[in-house]
């Protein structure tokens, strides 16, 4: 079933902060016969379904509902398919039940779909590994304001995100009106992304929290960081 907003509005359902992974299945998995060679994981670089579903309930893809910009929708989670799933199958495995992710070009997918969006108000892609590059196409997202959805919150933990993309998102993030939360803990962020991300708070009066933690910021930034959201 859709998972509703304290407003209504169905949000997707994904491994939310604090959330419990579905316990494993007792049963066994099926396997190859014996003495078969094992059947090959599939890699990033191994072809996949094109293009890229996220499924909501018993919506196969719910990437069309948000294309078309159905009021119903507030929140986008790009859950790793899989990743937590200990059901046995006979199919073959693929990127998603391997818990791989969406990657960058599965970003810009989805990305191109929430264009035209006017009611997704959070994304959150953690856990799938964008790189600077999927944090420089959220920051065009972004930045594309007022066209596009009216993102307040972005979760981007555990997106091997580094300094060049906290500096992409720290530029469109300036003079963002409507973005309260942003969410960046543990990737790869340095002084330099750190040191951006410190200028756009001296400037920005509408990010009310800035969660950093587990980067290699260095900690008088973070202080310094710490103190800006303080007088918010």
């Amino acid at each position: 079933a859709a998972v509703r907003s304290s407003s209504g509005r169905r949000s997707l359902p994904g491994a939310a902060a604090g959330a419990a992974p579905k316990a494993a299945s007792s049963k066994r998995a099926a396997g190859p016969p014996s003495g078969a060679p094992p059947r090959p994981l599939p890699s990033a670089e191994q072809p996949t379904e094109w293009p890229p579903k996220v499924p909501l309930g018993p919506f196969e893809d719910v990437l069309p509902m948000i294309e078309e910009d159905d009021d119903a929708i507030d929140t986008l989670i790009l859950q790793r398919l899989g990743a937590f799933s200990g059901e046995a199958s006979d199919a073959e495995p693929s990127a998603a039940s391997c818990g791989l992710g969406f990657g960058l070009k599965a970003l810009e997918y989805i990305c191109g779909c929430l264009a035209k969006n006017t009611t997704v108000t959070h994304l959150n892609a953690s856990f799938n590994s964008i790189g600077d590059l999927g944090a420089s196409r959220i920051a065009a997202l972004v930045a594309a304001a007022p066209a596009g959805p009216p993102l307040a919150k972005l979760s981007l933990n555990y997106c091997s995100v580094g300094d060049a993309g906290a500096v992409a998102l720290a530029e469109v993030l300036t003079g963002n009106k409507s973005i309260r939360t942003v969410e960046l803990l543990s990737n790869s962020i340095a002084a330099a992304g750190g040191e951006a991300l410190l200028e756009m708070l001296k400037k920005n009066r509408t990010l009310g929290q800035l969660m950093l933690n587990f980067n290699d910021v260095p900690d008088a930034t973070m202080i310094q960081i710490e103190r800006q959201l303080m007088v918010r």
